[in-house]
């Protein structure tokens, strides 16, 4: 619960510093650059200095950010997954500008109360007041900006959409990370019971469930491949404090905790099974059309291997040795050895482990 409200005071702390920052701007270069304009005539007598305007920005900023801030935790709640992104972006554009309109008023009016004007107070100002309107258009531009961003974000995950917009990985690399195959155990069955549509439905719910835990443990979504999705750490994040094992039991704990709906809505508790492994591997920036970071080597092929070997093994999860011995499991997780396995493909057996939780 703690980590949750931190989240969200996080969020509207930098909602706060981004809608100061760029109001602050806003309003330096209107009556910076605008009013010291030679041949640029006003209706006013402004006799302020400029560090007073931008201190109305920055209130500005301060109160509308809070406000975008919770508006944007609100909406990516309650409203972004039941409607298209479209609808999305348009309702919150329009609760952007009208809280933005109420940020300003206020602020505005703090000015008229501090330097005993007349200018803000006025019944209607607002609608012959030039600077009011630039400035809501301004960040109705800047909110609709920030959605496509954000968008970008969910596509790509925020670590990817960085690397490729700073061209990391232009030339390939070879990097260490931790992968993890998750998948949805029956799928076959599960489909053939509940039909395609309730089944994609009980699959959207799954990795909305998983998008939920996915951040407290360091991960990053590779992709969504029908009914299993690919996860990856890097080596450090993945091995602390057990990230990439304890990600997949807190996932079995929601999925039991939301027992009564899975059983209303579907009839049964989804499971999953999962495979790790962790070692060097080349990363590389493919494709023109549609970019992404693509992930080649014999680490993340053998991660599904041993995934695949799960129902074979009557385990839950299975993990290689070479990863095992670098994390700290016994006293947390049960482990069992099953002992040297030649995966498919491979020419060398390697030693598989595996993982439960103690009872």
């Amino acid at each position: 619960m703690r980590t949750k409200k931190q989240k969200y005071v996080n969020r509207i702390g930098q909602s706060v510093i981004f809608w100061s920052i760029a109001l602050s701007l806003h309003t330096l270069i209107r009556y910076y650059g605008v009013y010291e304009e030679p041949g640029v005539h006003t209706n006013f007598d402004f006799n302020f200095s400029i560090l007073n305007y931008i201190k109305y920005g920055l209130i500005t900023g301060v109160i509308f950010g809070v406000f975008y801030g919770i508006i944007a935790i609100t909406i990516e709640k309650n409203i972004s997954h039941k409607f298209s992104v479209g609808f999305t972006i348009i309702f919150e554009s329009i609760l952007y500008t009208l809280f933005f309109a109420l940020a300003w008023s206020i602020s505005l009016r703090l000015w008229d109360i501090e330097n005993g004007t007349i200018y803000y107070s006025k019944s209607f100002w607002w609608i012959k007041s030039k600077f009011y309107v630039s400035s809501v258009i301004y960040a109705a531009y800047v909110s609709i900006g920030l959605s496509f961003i954000r968008i970008a974000l969910e596509k790509f995950g925020t670590g990817v959409f960085f690397k490729i917009l700073l061209g990391k990985y232009r030339s390939p690399k070879e990097e260490t990370r931790i992968f993890m195959f998750l998948d949805l155990k029956s799928s076959t069955t599960i489909a053939e019971h509940l039909g395609h549509y309730k089944y994609s439905r009980l699959i959207q719910d799954c990795f909305n469930d998983l998008n939920a835990v996915v951040p407290k443990y360091k991960a990053e979504i590779y992709q969504y491949v029908g009914d299993e999705a690919v996860l990856y750490w890097t080596y450090e994040e993945g091995i602390n404090e057990n990230n990439c094992i304890s990600l997949f039991f807190n996932f079995l704990d929601v999925l039991e905790e939301k027992r009564t709906y899975y059983e209303e809505n579907y009839g049964q508790i989804p499971e999953f099974k999962a495979g790790l492994h962790g070692g060097k591997l080349i990363v590389a920036e493919v494709g023109i059309i549609k970019k992404e970071i693509a992930y080649h080597g014999d680490t993340i092929n053998t991660a599904a291997r041993v995934q695949a070997l799960c129902n074979d093994f009557g385990q839950k999860m299975m993990i290689s040795e070479t990863l095992k011995k670098e994390m700290q499991l016994e006293l947390t997780y049960k482990t069992e050895n099953l002992g040297r396995i030649l995966l498919k493909g491979k020419k060398e057996e390697i030693v598989i482990f595996g993982i439960d939780q103690h009872l």
